[in-house]
C-alpha cells in the first residue's frame, strides 16, 4: 500500500528522524505483536523536493489462524528454553538449526 503525506516545508529533516524512530521502534519491538498487524516490510521516502512523505508498506497474507498458530509455537518453545531441566536435551546436535533460529 502506498500512502502520500504532506510535508510543512522546513520540516523535512524532523519528519525524517521521526521515520527513523519510527523503524528503530519496529526493530526493537515484539515480533510477535508485528507480526499479528500483518505488516512485512515499510519504506519512508521524502519526495517531490521535500514536499511528500511516500510511505510504502506491504502485509504479509497470514492467515489469522496461521498467526494464532505461530504465536502458541513461539511461546511453547520459550518455555521449553526458559526450563533448566531441558539443558542436557537442548544440547543435542540435531537440535542446533532449531536453536540458531530460535537465537537470531
Amino acid at each position: 500500500m502506498a500512502t502520500y503525506f504532506h510535508v510543512k516545508p522546513g520540516h523535512e529533516q524532523e519528519v525524517a528522524a521521526a521515520c527513523r524512530r519510527m523503524v528503530e521502534a519496529l526493530q526493537k519491538g515484539d515480533m510477535a505483536a508485528t507480526i499479528k498487524t500483518g505488516l512485512r516490510d515499510s519504506r519512508h521516502v521524502i519526495v517531490d523536493n521535500g514536499t511528500r512523505l511516500l510511505w510504502a508498506t506491504t502485509f504479509g497474507s497470514l492467515t489469522m489462524p496461521e498467526i494464532a498458530k505461530a504465536h502458541r509455537i513461539n511461546a511453547a518453545f520459550q518455555e521449553v528454553l526458559d526450563d533448566p531441566a531441558t539443558e542436557e536435551a537442548l544440547q543435542h546436535p540435531a537440535l542446533k538449526p532449531l536453536l540458531a533460529q530460535a537465537a537470531s
